[in-house]
């Protein structure tokens, strides 16, 4: 048991490093917003209980999730600089005492696709953003080796609406039976 434990471990990591590096052979259009600076006399500190809003915005499919929580117990009452270094990874929009508004933008499909691509291994599988920021397999194909073109679709991932419409784009390229 503890071997295929160990086993599935490799395979998703494989496919999530997979997935990057097929998402660097694609051009990604950069939209990151400038962010608003604020002079330090002005910045709000954030109180107890303010709210975070986060949108992200998926750059393969163009589609966005946004999301509301309570900020860290570690943000609260703290400046726009400790806040912005808190959440380092959002570009921050706008900051009051009541809520902080980031946005992030992620080189993947959003949680509406089911997405194919070809692992480091060789692989075709189908997954789907389940984390925001990363993928996780739902199905592994037992497939024909793709010609190189359809090589090339799978290593930069291919989102569809569905299983079913993803199957029959893989039996278009002759890779199922």
């Amino acid at each position: 048991m503890k071997k295929r434990e160990i086993l599935w471990a490799v395979l998703v990591m494989t496919v999530f490093i997979g997935l990057g590096i097929a998402n660097a052979h694609e051009p990604q259009e950069q939209l990151l917003p400038q962010p608003t600076v604020v002079p330090a006399a002005e910045q709000p500190s954030l109180n107890a209980g303010a709210q975070v809003y986060q949108t992200m915005l998926f750059t393969r499919c163009g589609h966005s999730v946004s999301r509301r929580t309570d900020a860290a117990a570690a943000v609260q009452g703290a400046s726009f600089e400790a806040v912005r270094s808190y959440y380092d990874v959002w570009t921050i929009l706008e900051m009051t005492e009541e809520k902080v508004e980031m946005e992030r933008q992620i080189g993947l499909f959003c949680p509406m696709h089911k997405v194919v691509s070809l692992t480091e291994a060789g692989q075709i599988v189908l997954a789907e953003n389940r984390y925001g920021d990363g993928m996780a397999i739902l199905k592994i194909y037992d497939a024909a080796a793709p010609d190189e073109e359809t090589r090339n679709l799978l290593l930069a991932g291919q989102g569809f609406d569905s299983e079913e419409m993803a199957e029959i784009w893989l039996r278009e390229k002759q890779v199922l039976n």
